[in-house]
C-alpha cells in the first residue's frame, strides 16, 4: 500500500495490483464505505523505468464500483521490489 500526497496537500491511499484484470476484480468486489483507494499497476513495458499506471475506482448509482477508463502515468525515482 502507498500513501499519495498531491501538491495541493490532498491525500489518498493507493493499492498496488499486478494487472488491470486484478484491478477490475478488486473494484467489482469493493464494499467498504471508506473512500476508494487509487490503483497502481506497474509499468513493466520498459525495463529501466520506474513507473505505475494510476487508475481510479468510481461508483455507479446502484452502488457497484468499477475501474474508470482514464489512467495517468506516475513515474518514481525508484521502486522497491
Amino acid at each position: 500500500m502507498y500513501h499519495l500526497v498531491g501538491d495541493d496537500g490532498d491525500e489518498q491511499v493507493a493499492l498496488e495490483l499486478p494487472d488491470l484484470d486484478s484491478a477490475r476484480q478488486f473494484a467489482e468486489t469493493y464494499t467498504s464505505i471508506a473512500p476508494t483507494p487509487a490503483i497502481l499497476i506497474r509499468n513493466d513495458l520498459i525495463s529501466d523505468t520506474h513507473s505505475f499506471w494510476l487508475r481510479t475506482i468510481s461508483q455507479r448509482g446502484d452502488g457497484t464500483h468499477f475501474i474508470t477508463n482514464e489512467k495517468m502515468l506516475v513515474s518514481c525515482d525508484s521502486i522497491q521490489k
